[in-house]
């Protein structure tokens, strides 16, 4: 990518071919901080610690600058029946056999206690894979997903720590 029609040496936007300007990226500190490439706050993805700027394995650790990551999450949605509808029914299964000899309408009520049978409870579970690619060499991790939230913010995660890979440290 060629760069033209740079600014003036105050001005920090570079300018790309065609005169737009290019991606934004914030500002880097001058200096390291505390002797380390940035000031981040330390993430846990599975059994994975990023700190500064080494990630942490149970293998050992692998420098975050230059490291891919990427991420599959697979939860998968799962229907349980209510543990309150499975009593409700059982007692109107109850109550429909000892009305039966004295009502002609024993069947309706058993029906309708097999309607509560239709009350479930949605749940998500699965787990998520997290794949770190780095220089020094490559780790999976998992982590136990068990809301759609919970995927969401692993995903976050994991696009906040391929950011900090992507910054320059020093």
């Amino acid at each position: 990518m060629a760069y033209h029609n740079v600014p003036e040496s105050g001005d920090h936007i570079p300018y790309v071919a065609g005169n737009l300007p290019a991606p934004y990226s914030p500002p880097m500190p001058t200096q390291p901080l505390n002797g380390r490439a940035m000031h981040s706050p330390p993430v846990q993805i599975g059994d994975v610690l990023v700190r500064g700027s080494v990630v942490m394995t149970p293998v050992g650790p692998l420098p975050l600058s230059g490291s891919r990551w990427m991420v599959v999450s697979q939860p998968m949605p799962t229907q349980q029946t209510q543990t309150w509808a499975v009593v409700v029914a059982a007692l109107f299964v109850v109550f429909a056999l000892v009305a039966a000899p004295f009502t002609c309408g024993g069947s309706l009520i058993f029906l309708l206690g097999l309607l509560f049978l239709l009350a479930k409870r949605t749940e998500i579970a699965g787990i998520a894979t997290v794949s770190i690619q780095s220089t020094a060499g490559m780790y999976t991790a998992q982590e136990h997903v068990n809301s759609a939230e919970h995927a969401a913010n692993l995903v976050q995660r994991v696009n906040f720590v391929q950011a900090l890979a992507g910054m320059p440290h020093w």
